[in-house]
C-alpha cells in the first residue's frame, strides 16, 4: 500500500465520552463562517432564522430553552438546520457536534411525519378510539404564561400513556 492510499485513522474518545472522532483530512478545521448572517443570540432570532413563515405568524415565544452558550459556540439559524449544517461542516472543513440527542430528534421528525401521512393505516398500533380525543391538563394561574412547560410536558406525557395501546410504545 503506497503511503498516499493509506486509511485515514479513526480515533476514539476516552470511555468516558459515548462519541467518536474521525480524522478526515490531514489539516486541521478552518475557522467557521458563515455567509447566511450573524449567530442567533435569542429565541426570537433563532426561530426567525429557521422559520421565517411561522415566525411572521408567531405572536409571542412562551418559554424556550435556547440560551447563549458560555462556550465559543455559536448557534447559527437555518431551515433544513441538520442536514445542512453537516454538509456545511463537511464542505467547509468545520468541526461539527453532534449530540445524541439531534440524532434522536432527526428520527423522530421524519417517524412523526410518517405517522401523519399514515395515521388511519397506523391507528390500531396506537390508539383503540375512533376520531379524536380531547386530552385536558387543568392549571391554574389565568394565563399561558407561568405555566411550567416541563411540568406540562410530563403530565400530558402520562395522559397519552393512558391511552396508548401498544405498551411498548409507552416507555
Amino acid at each position: 500500500m503506497m503511503e498516499s492510499e493509506k486509511p485515514l485513522p479513526i480515533t476514539e474518545e476516552p470511555k468516558s465520552s459515548p462519541s467518536i472522532t474521525t480524522k478526515t483530512s490531514t489539516h486541521g478545521a478552518n475557522k467557521c463562517t458563515f455567509r447566511n448572517g450573524p449567530p442567533a443570540t435569542t429565541a426570537e432570532e433563532l426561530l426567525k432564522g429557521s422559520y421565517p413563515v411561522k415566525h411572521r405568524e408567531c405572536n409571542s415565544i412562551l418559554q424556550s430553552s435556547f440560551q447563549l452558550s458560555t462556550t465559543t459556540c455559536s448557534t447559527y439559524p437555518s431551515t433544513n438546520g441538520f442536514v445542512k449544517a453537516a454538509i456545511e461542516a463537511y464542505n467547509q472543513h468545520h468541526h461539527l457536534i453532534i449530540r445524541p440527542e439531534d440524532i434522536w430528534f432527526a428520527i423522530l421528525t421524519q417517524f412523526s411525519s410518517y405517522v401523519n401521512g399514515n395515521a388511519e393505516k397506523l391507528r390500531s398500533h396506537f390508539v383503540a378510539h375512533e376520531g379524536q380525543k380531547e386530552l385536558e391538563i387543568k392549571t391554574y394561574g389565568g394565563s399561558r404564561y407561568p405555566v411550567d412547560f416541563s411540568w406540562f410536558a410530563e403530565k400530558m406525557g402520562r395522559l397519552l400513556e393512558q391511552n396508548v395501546v401498544d405498551n411498548e410504545l409507552r416507555e
